[in-house]
C-alpha cells in the first residue's frame, strides 16, 4: 500500500482548551501545504472546538460521556477505521491515554505522541491530580517502545523524559511554531484592546494567560498584583482565560477591594491579540507545556517574568531578555515587576531581545515541515508510504 497523502488524526482531551489545542488548530490550518491530510478528534466539548467549527477546520467530536468513560476508546477506534487514518498523533494526558489504546485497537500503522510538558516531581507531589494523570504518565513511560516516536516540545522536556527511562532514540525535539502573521497585526489598536479588558491606556499592565487552575498558580499572580498596587504603582493585573477557580478567585478579589485593579476577561478568542496590549506577561505555574502564551508574548516584544518551567529555561536569560524567578517566590516576582514598572527603558530592551530570541526557532512553517517529514519517515518504515 502506498500513501501519497498521509491521513493523520490528532487526538485531544480536556487539555484542548489550552495552548495545546491552539497549537493543534494551527497545524490543521497549515499541514495541507506539506502534503498531509489532518483532522482532530476532540474528546470534550469546549469553546475552542466551536471556534474550529466556525472556521471550517476538520474537527470531529468523539465525546467522553463521563469523566471515566473508557468506552470512548471503542468509539474512537471505530472513527479511526472509518476515516482510514494512517497515523494517530496524540497530545497531553487524556488525549494520549485514550488515543494510544484506540490506535492499537484500530490497527493504525503509526502512533506519535507529543509531550508538551513533563515534571515527575510535580506529578508525584501534587495530590490534586486525578488517577488518570498518574496512570497515563506511568503508561507513557512503560510503553514507549511500542510508540513510533515521541515529540518533545523542548530539549528540557526531552532531558526529563530520558532521565525517567524513555529511549532517547525515540524522541524528536520539535518546538511549537508560531504564525507570525497572527501575532504581528498592525491593525490592532492597543488602546481599544485595553479598553475591552477594562484597563486604561496609560498604565502598567501585567497579564497571565491560560486556564485558571491550580497548576497555573493564579492565586500567586493575584497576591503579586495586590503587593504592587499597595506599593502605589499605577498598575493593573489581568487574567485572560477561564477555569474552575475563576469564580472563587473573583469573589476573593472583590472581598479584598482590588476588583478595580485585578481583572478577569474569561475565555477570549482574541487572546493572541490581547497579548500585544500587555507591558509584561507573568508565568508563575508549577508546571507548563511551553507555555505557548509566553512564546507568543516574546514574539510580540512583550517581556516575560517566569518561573523555570516548560521551555522557559531554554529561552530566558534572566536579566537580558526576561526574568527567571524561583517558584513560588512572590518576592522574586514582585521585585522583577517593580523594576520593569519603574524602568520602561529596561522593559523595552528586554522585549526586543525576547522577540529576536523566539524568531530563531519558533516558526510554524518549520514546525509543520518537521512533522510532515517525521510522519513520512514512520510510514516508510512500515512500508506504506
Amino acid at each position: 500500500m502506498s500513501v501519497q497523502v498521509p491521513r493523520v488524526m490528532h487526538v485531544l482531551g480536556g487539555e484542548a482548551q489550552s495552548g495545546i489545542g491552539l497549537h493543534v488548530l494551527s497545524l490543521l490550518r497549515c499541514m495541507k501545504l506539506q502534503g498531509v491530510e489532518s483532522q482532530a478528534a476532540f474528546l470534550q466539548d469546549n469553546s475552542l472546538l466551536r471556534r474550529a467549527r466556525e472556521e471550517g477546520l476538520p474537527v470531529i467530536e468523539t465525546y467522553r460521556r463521563s469523566r471515566y468513560d473508557v468506552g470512548v476508546i471503542l468509539r474512537l477506534a471505530r472513527l479511526l477505521k472509518q476515516e482510514k487514518v494512517d497515523l494517530v498523533h496524540t497530545h497531553a494526558t487524556s488525549g494520549s491515554f485514550y488515543g494510544r489504546y484506540a490506535a492499537r485497537l484500530a490497527r493504525v500503522p503509526g502512533i506519535v505522541t507529543t509531550v508538551h510538558a513533563f515534571s515527575w516531581e510535580v506529578l508525584r507531589n501534587n495530590r490534586r491530580l486525578n488517577w488518570l494523570t498518574y496512570l497515563s504518565t506511568h503508561h507513557s513511560l512503560a510503553v514507549h517502545r511500542r510508540i513510533d516516536r515521541v515529540v518533545a516540545v523542548s530539549s528540557g522536556v526531552k532531558q526529563e523524559l530520558v532521565r525517567n527511562g524513555l529511549c532517547e532514540a525515540k524522541i524528536s525535539v520539535i518546538p511549537c511554531g508560531l504564525d507570525w502573521r497572527e501575532l504581528n497585526d498592525d491593525s490592532a489598536d492597543r488602546s481599544a484592546l485595553r479598553a475591552s479588558m477594562g484597563c486604561p491606556e496609560k498604565t502598567f499592565l501585567v497579564g497571565l494567560v491560560g486556564r485558571i487552575v491550580r497548576l497555573k498558580n493564579p492565586e500567586l499572580f493575584i497576591h503579586i498584583g495586590e503587593r504592587l498596587v499597595r506599593e502605589g504603582h499605577d498598575s493593573y493585573f489581568v487574567l485572560i482565560g477561564d477555569g474552575r477557580l475563576r469564580e472563587e478567585l473573583e469573589e476573593k478579589v472583590r472581598s479584598s477591594g482590588f476588583a478595580h485593579r485585578i481583572l478577569f476577561t474569561g475565555w477570549r478568542h482574541d487572546a493572541k491579540q490581547l497579548i500585544n496590549a500587555l507591558d509584561v506577561l507573568v508565568v508563575c505555574s508549577s508546571t507548563e507545556t511551553g507555555p505557548l502564551s509566553a512564546i507568543e508574548a516574546m514574539a510580540c516584544g512583550v517581556p516575560v517574568v517566569t518561573s523555570p518551567v516548560g521551555m522557559m529555561p531554554d529561552l530566558i536569560e534572566s536579566g537580558e531578555n526576561g526574568y527567571m524567578v524561583d517558584a513560588p517566590s512572590e518576592e522574586g516576582f514582585v521585585a522583577a515587576l517593580r523594576n520593569l514598572a519603574e524602568h520602561p527603558e529596561i522593559s523595552s530592551r528586554m522585549g526586543e531581545l525576547a522577540r529576536a530570541t523566539v524568531r530563531k526557532g519558533f516558526d510554524l512553517d518549520k514546525t509543520s515541515q518537521s512533522l510532515a517529514e517525521l510522519y513520512r519517515e514512520i510510514l516508510r518504515s512500515k512500508a506504506i508510504a
